[in-house]
């Protein structure tokens, strides 16, 4: 399966391929992590979540996951209307890409608990991307 990791960094999507996994999972989670950090994203749904995530719960149809759903669309919500601002010269552009950092970091998280690990962890490196556009550090937490 292609995800949108392939499209960015094809040798990098192989290595999470051959990756075990078991490990997936971790990665995933400290991708998020750094997505989170990178956004300073401060929020009591992502705080429970990842809790629930390091105790090693299956979160894929629990309450929590509905809750970060909710969550992601609402900052997808509040990134567009942000957008829409800057064009009518109502926002600045830091206030909307804020937004939009803390909108793709939070769906990061989301992503990491994909029941495809595989999935899971190649869409959040590719949304930790998009908030910090660093893919050395990414790579440096994908060989941790």
């Amino acid at each position: 399966m292609e995800t949108r990791l392939d499209l960015l960094d094809t040798e990098l999507a192989n290595r999470i391929k051959r990756t075990d996994p078991g490990r997936r999972r971790a990665m995933a989670l400290d991708l998020a992590r750094y997505a989170l950090t990178h956004a300073s994203v401060d929020n009591p749904v992502v705080k429970k979540t990842l809790e629930e995530a390091a105790k090693g719960g299956l979160i894929q149809a629990s309450r929590q996951k509905r809750a970060l759903e909710a969550l992601v669309e609402k900052l997808d919500s509040i990134q567009w209307n942000l957008r829409k601002q800057v064009d009518n010269g109502e926002a600045t552009i830091d206030q909307y890409l804020s937004a939009w950092q803390n909108a793709r970091a939070v769906n990061a998280l989301l992503y990491a608990l994909d029941a495809d690990t595989y999935i899971a962890t190649s869409e959040a490196a590719y949304e930790a991307y998009t908030v910090t556009s660093s893919l050395e550090e990414i790579q440096s937490i994908l060989n941790s």
